[in-house]
């Protein structure tokens, strides 16, 4: 349970901390580390796609564990198609290719629905 809470606290900063340009960050790695011009000049292709999907999901991840320790809902990830994740952040990255890919993955997850998070029953 304290190390749930250590993790939670150490979101929370790192989601304080965002106002600043991701890339400019030593703690954020992968896709959320690059400009958006980085991942168009990826080109659309699989590797890009698959990249992505990745790291909102994965960051989604996170961020779920977070609301669950805390007793908040959590953003469903369940059935979402790759184009669905992929369409909004690649169009953001091409009208602002000097930007940071982070506030687009960001701003994705965010409009994710919510659910309410149960514990599964033991059998």
């Amino acid at each position: 349970m304290y190390e749930i809470r250590r993790i939670s606290i150490a979101a929370i900063l790192l989601a304080a901390g965002l106002s600043q340009p991701a890339f400019s960050q030593a703690n954020v790695m992968g896709v959320g580390n690059l400009t958006c011009k980085q991942l168009i000049d990826m080109g659309d292709n699989e590797f890009r796609t698959a990249s992505i999907i990745s790291w909102v999901g994965g960051f989604a991840s996170a961020l779920n564990m977070v609301s669950m320790s805390s007793g908040r809902p959590v953003r469903d990830l369940a059935g979402i198609e790759p184009e669905f994740i992929t369409k909004p952040i690649v169009a953001y990255c091409t009208k602002y290719p000097e930007k940071a890919v982070f506030p687009a993955i960001e701003a994705f997850i965010v409009r994710l629905p919510e659910k309410e998070f149960k514990l599964p029953m033991k059998p």
